[in-house]
C-alpha cells in the first residue's frame, strides 16, 4: 500500500510539473535573450490567430510574430516586400516545453531588411 501511495504522489508531481512547463509563456523580448537568424524569405503568411509567419528557405522552423496582425503589420505589404530578400530575424530564446520539445516554433522579436528594422518588439533596458 505504501508503494502505491508513493507512486501516486510521484505521478501527480510529474503531471503537475509538465503542465507548468507546458504553459510557461514566451519571455519578453530583450537584447540579452534574442539571437539572429538570417536567410532568404520564401513566403510570408498567417498560420492562425492573427500571427504572422515568415518562412526562410532551407529552414523548417516556424518563425512567427505573435498576434502580428493585431500589432498593425500590413500583411499585403510584407507579402510583396519580403519574399526573395535576405532578412535578419531576432528570435527570442525560450525554455523547453512539452508542447514544442524540438523548438520548432520560434517567436520573432524584430525583423530587419537591408540593415533597416521594419519590425521591433524588443524592450530596451
Amino acid at each position: 500500500m505504501k508503494k502505491w501511495k508513493w507512486a501516486t504522489w510521484a505521478l501527480s508531481f510529474l503531471v503537475i510539473s509538465l503542465l507548468v512547463l507546458a504553459f510557461t509563456p514566451v519571455p519578453q523580448a530583450a537584447p540579452d535573450n534574442c539571437y539572429d537568424v538570417t536567410g532568404v524569405v520564401e513566403k510570408v503568411y498567417v498560420p492562425c490567430c492573427g500571427d504572422v509567419a515568415i518562412a526562410i528557405k532551407g529552414d523548417d522552423h516556424l518563425h512567427y510574430i505573435n498576434r502580428g496582425l493585431d500589432q498593425g503589420i500590413d500583411l499585403a505589404q510584407w507579402e510583396q516586400l519580403l519574399p526573395g530578400n535576405v532578412v535578419t530575424l531576432k528570435v527570442i530564446r525560450r525554455h523547453w516545453t512539452p508542447l514544442d520539445p524540438t523548438f520548432h516554433q520560434r517567436s520573432i522579436a524584430a525583423v530587419s531588411l537591408d540593415n533597416q528594422t521594419i519590425y521591433n518588439h524588443i524592450l530596451s533596458k
